[in-house]
């Protein structure tokens, strides 16, 4: 007999713009549910240079970042985490 099998159709889009950027920018994703999650910039050696607990709705957030602490231009890694997704990009400031 043939045996069907679903394994979920998880679509998580995860972005980041505008990239570069020079002063903020907006991180946008998908979340199955209503939780908090951690929200982390961290420079290309890894030296963490911003933590923030965010507030995720079920369905689409857009998360504003705006007041970042003085960075110099360069590359970063920002991460947004919860023990549901753990989503990484890559910016760039000008």
């Amino acid at each position: 007999p043939i045996v069907r099998l679903n394994m979920g159709s998880k679509t998580t889009s995860f972005e980041l713009y505008p990239n570069p950027f020079a002063s903020s920018f907006t991180a946008s994703f998908s979340a199955t549910r209503t939780a908090t999650a951690t929200l982390q910039i961290r420079s290309i050696n890894g030296q963490v240079l911003y933590n923030k607990t965010i507030a995720v709705t079920k369905g689409f957030n857009a998360v504003q970042l705006s007041n970042l602490p003085a960075m110099p231009k360069g590359l970063y890694h920002v991460t947004i985490q919860n023990e549901e997704f753990n989503f990484q990009g890559k910016m760039q400031k000008l």
